[in-house]
């Protein structure tokens, strides 16, 4: 019903779905099988996952790429259209900037990574409002989204409404007193020095509960000076 009319407008596109809110239920899985069993058309599939686990994140890549295997070298792509941290109960404004959602951020990024996802969708990128109008015409309940984005709005965002930044943005070491700039939305370094390795090399770093730290090397960018040393 839709890949036709779909392809026939924009023969680039590419199809697939089912973005579905359970990606650990049955509802996918049979959905994958169906269009297999039926040859029909899959550029990819999709599905959403609010948890703190990074386990829970890289397990759902892995079940699905099992699950993809029978395509052989026409799998299709795999997208988490939606993922953050796990709901709270209760939602303020100050938990909106713990360190501990940042480390979630960063420690689920990786996880997705080495589970080798295709693409991956965080949300989101600003704190939204829910206009109860906008969505009673189509939406059986727009109670949801009322009750989500103005009532308990769960503050998940790279910034506020109000352009708040917040650690997330960064997903690096959260340091209230200088390791972000918010006016020019850069980090600051805590540290850098200049050092020489060898080939095997130990570095110490204090690394905060619940925090993200980034270490980078980066080589120096060789002169010679009237000695003949270089720098």
């Amino acid at each position: 019903m839709t890949i036709e009319p779909i392809l026939s407008t924009f023969p680039q596109a590419k199809v697939g779905g089912t973005a579905v809110a359970n990606a650990g239920g049955d509802y996918l899985p049979n959905f994958i099988d169906i269009c297999r069993k039926r040859n029909l058309r899959l550029d990819f599939i999709s599905w959403h996952l609010y948890s703190d686990s990074a386990e829970q994140h890289a397990q759902l890549v892995g079940k699905y790429r099992r699950l993809l295997e029978p395509f052989g070298e026409k799998r299709p792509e795999m997208l988490i259209t939606e993922w953050s941290k796990s709901f709270d109960p209760v939602s303020v404004e100050e938990m909106a900037f713990e360190p501990r959602r940042a480390a979630i951020t960063a420690s689920c990024i990786l996880a997705m990574n080495d589970a080798r996802v295709d693409w991956s969708f965080y949300y989101h990128l600003w704190d939204q409002v829910g206009y109860l109008k906008q969505f009673e015409p189509f939406f059986q309940n727009p109670q949801i989204m009322y009750r989500h984005w103005n009532e308990v709005p769960h503050r998940f965002a790279l910034f506020g409404v109000n352009q708040e930044v917040r650690p997330r943005y960064f997903v690096c070491r959260i340091d209230r007193a200088r390791s972000r700039s918010a006016k020019t939305l850069a980090l600051l370094p805590v540290e850098t020095r200049q050092i020489d390795l060898k080939p095997d090399f130990e570095f110490q770093l204090f690394s905060p509960a619940e925090s993200v730290a980034l270490v980078a090397l980066r080589p120096e960018s060789q002169t010679t000076d009237e000695h003949g040393c270089k720098a």
